[in-house]
């Protein structure tokens, strides 16, 4: 199934939290949950998408209709399906991400021969 660009992004979203989440709780008898508006207040105040709330919701509901998540309760969970997806996403962008972070924390710049800087007219 090919996702939208928004609809993988709330998916992989989604899958981030509740693995960050997981992690945090392993070995102890907790299992993370959130529900819709938590999640859509988590990804907007946070500054992670700029979309409005409704798009978030039409997203959201989207990825129910094709079972890649579902409710129980009030609360979202990944459908093996949406798991399997959100794998196989995160599997695609992670090495890009190692990339971005390495940058970030170390001066990779050091490496490199002197550039040449030029003045732009």
């Amino acid at each position: 199934m090919k996702l939208s660009k928004p609809q993988s992004l709330v998916l992989f979203l989604l899958g981030l939290f509740y693995s960050e989440y997981e992690k945090r709780f392993a070995g102890k008898p907790f299992k993370p949950f959130l529900n819709k508006v938590d999640f859509i207040s988590f990804v907007r105040s946070a500054g992670l998408i700029n979309k409005g709330v409704r798009a978030l919701y039409k997203n959201l509901e989207f990825l129910e209709k094709n079972k890649l998540i579902s409710y129980k309760g009030k609360s979202l969970y990944f459908t093996p399906k949406g798991r399997k997806h959100f794998n196989s996403v995160y599997r695609t962008v992670s090495p890009f991400i190692d990339v971005s972070l390495e940058f970030k924390t170390k001066n990779i710049l050091r490496f490199l021969k002197p550039v040449q800087a030029k003045f732009e007219k």
